[in-house]
């Protein structure tokens, strides 16, 4: 239990560094390297305990990683450049609240839930059993 508290302040921790870069807000590099030496040192605790899957680890650090591809494809991409869009202020805002507000707290919620709820993990990972089917017999 205690693990998994670790792991959701940790999840939090790299959320608001990258909610701060995204959001062009002051990122102090101590913040950095304390979110970084706190996430190995409970990945190491979990090597101990193994209370979490070890491909869970590193599944949320790419999930994270995610929310920094999204920002970067939407500065890079943008609809109204080709378009005679009239309230194109009024989508860029939409855009820009989506893109930098509600995907940072989808992905966290979605986070905390492959944290608390480890067998969710195991069903994504793992590929449900072949059975061969035999057209012949099966057909009626």
């Amino acid at each position: 239990m205690i693990i998994k508290i670790l792991f959701t302040l940790f999840v939090f921790g790299v959320n608001f560094l990258i909610f701060r870069k995204i959001n062009q807000l002051a990122l102090k590099p101590f913040w950095v390297i304390a979110i970084t030496v706190y996430g190995a040192l409970i990945s190491l605790l979990n090597c101990f305990l193994e209370i979490l899957p070890s491909g869970s680890i590193f599944f949320l650090i790419v999930f994270s990683a995610s929310l920094i591809i999204l920002d970067a494809m939407s500065r890079r991409y943008s609809v109204t450049k080709r378009t005679n869009l009239v309230v194109a202020e009024k989508y860029q805002a939409i855009k820009y609240y989506i893109v930098k507000k509600v995907f940072i707290i989808m992905v966290s919620i979605f986070q905390l839930l492959l944290i608390w709820y480890p067998t969710m993990f195991k069903k994504m990972t793992t590929r449900p059993p072949h059975h061969k089917v035999n057209t012949m017999t099966d057909r009626y």
